[in-house]
């Protein structure tokens, strides 16, 4: 899960310098990493934001790069405490 936030600061320099080409293929590694622990928001939002990087659709990246932050800290979070076999 440490991973998902060296690749959430990937993406967000990504995002600052415009390197439309990195966000897509960062916000695709988010994606499959979500994905592989179940995160399904959070691999769904990763796939929406893949996609408007590719597109280059500036004013939705902002609103996706947003929101992308605090639903990779509430992943995380719920995951730890699944794997610590304690409820969120």
């Amino acid at each position: 899960m440490q991973s998902l936030d060296v690749r959430l600061g990937l993406l967000e320099d990504a995002h600052r310098n415009s390197d439309y080409d990195a966000l897509a293929r960062h916000a695709h590694s988010l994606k499959g990493a979500a994905g592989s622990f179940g995160a399904c928001a959070l691999s769904e939002l990763a796939g929406t934001l893949e996609r408007a990087a590719r597109t280059q659709n500036a004013p939705l990246l902002q609103s996706l790069v947003d929101a992308l932050g605090p639903l990779v800290r509430v992943s995380v979070a719920e995951s730890t405490a699944l794997l610590q076999n304690k409820a969120p």
